[in-house]
């Protein structure tokens, strides 16, 4: 069922677009972050811990707070493992215009990645979440997966551009 929901969010999002920022390099006009300047997200996964780095590492950025929802929130985000057997991709982000969007975490791909992977993955998602782009090599944002596990110049450099 979730597979169907997938692909047909994937397929809405395509079509419904709200404008961000047109100056920022590598940026998308999508993102999950409310009208509060808040991703309020709920889910579970055999990554917690990764997925929990990855969500850290950009709250310590500030401007946006990524924070777990609460019966006094409205969830902005929800997060999830799925088992896509011989995908190539380890996380997938989708977004939902309007209603909440998700992180998929491909847990097929996961066995093979080492924890540096599962963390660039994981800061990758989050990124696109935030309006992130792909963007070049040396950076989170890189459409392939490396072992960066740390924010690169680009990441900041589009999400100070978009966020502060």
């Amino acid at each position: 069922m979730r597979k169907i929901i997938y692909g047909i969010l994937c397929l809405v999002s395509m079509f419904c677009v709200v404008k961000v920022s047109a100056t920022c390099s590598y940026s998308n006009s999508y993102n999950a972050v409310d009208g509060g300047g808040n991703i309020h997200y709920d889910g579970n996964s055999n990554y917690n811990a990764v997925f929990n780095y990855a969500l850290g590492k950009w709250n310590d950025r500030g401007h946006v707070n990524i924070a777990e929802d609460t019966i006094f929130t409205e969830q902005d985000l929800e997060y999830y493992d799925d088992w896509a057997v011989n995908e190539p991709w380890g996380g997938a982000y989708a977004w939902v215009n309007p209603g909440i969007d998700y992180i998929i975490i491909n847990t097929w791909k996961f066995a093979y990645l080492t924890t540096d992977e599962r963390q660039m993955v994981m800061l990758h998602e989050w990124g696109h979440a935030l309006s992130l782009a792909h963007s070049t090599t040396g950076n989170v944002m890189f459409r392939y997966i490396t072992d960066q596990d740390t924010l690169g110049s680009q990441d900041i450099s589009t999400y100070n551009c978009l966020w502060s």
